[in-house]
């Protein structure tokens, strides 16, 4: 099958799902890119047909997260969480054992 016809099938494929691309972007998804559309990732099958990719356990987490501090108002740093977790949560301790009276 010649490049012409990858593109070609690559660019049917995406009206199949109402999405128009350039032979740029297809050649791109053709040498194994992916590309995102409304928060939504797609990429090619090993058939040249675009499907949609599951979100990796990160992305997810990340977005639960900012959910969460979009609805209780609590400023959340999920970068920081992410890459970093054990040292988050132990800067976190600290905070709180520094600002914890001891009642008697």
């Amino acid at each position: 099958m010649s490049e012409k016809e990858k593109i070609q099938r690559v660019h049917e494929s995406a009206k199949l799902q109402s999405l128009a691309m350039s032979d740029v972007l297809a050649r791109s998804l053709l040498e194994g890119g992916s590309m995102t559309i409304d928060g939504q990732r797609y990429c090619l099958s090993m058939f040249g047909h675009l499907h949609k990719v599951k979100k990796t356990h990160t992305e997810t987490t990340k977005m639960i997260m900012s959910r969460l501090s979009e609805k209780l108002g609590i400023k959340i740093d999920t970068n920081e969480i992410i890459r970093d977790p054990k040292g988050h949560y132990l800067n976190m301790l600290k905070k709180m054992e520094s600002e914890m009276i001891e009642v008697t």
